[in-house]
């Protein structure tokens, strides 16, 4: 539960970064105010945040709803938390283990 609520939190920061973006700013705004429910619908039928993006930024079949047109590096800037999002979903089980090795 708690990996994913981050993932949602997660989405919802950088939403507001992508669409703050001078470059793309109001493409993206565009783009999340058309197809933002669908991008849920992903994230909530997948379970992960990093997945959808990849997806919806892929330009898959030239659809647009495939097509967010994230800018590299603001793209880059969400991929460095995948670190933290997957050790935290990771934690207890990790946790569990050192604890029956010792």
């Amino acid at each position: 539960l708690i990996p994913f609520v981050k993932n949602l939190y997660d989405i919802n920061i950088d939403a507001e970064y992508w669409c703050g973006d001078l470059a793309n700013g109001e493409r993206n705004t565009e783009w999340l105010d058309r197809y933002g429910k669908f991008v849920y619908f992903l994230i909530f039928s997948t379970g992960t945040t990093y997945g959808t993006l990849e997806l919806v930024n892929s330009n898959l079949f030239g659809l647009r709803m495939f097509s967010m047109g994230i800018a590299p590096p603001s793209f880059r800037r969400f991929r460095q938390q995948r670190f933290w999002v997957l050790l935290s979903a990771n934690l207890p089980q990790i946790i569990i283990q050192l604890v029956l090795i010792f």
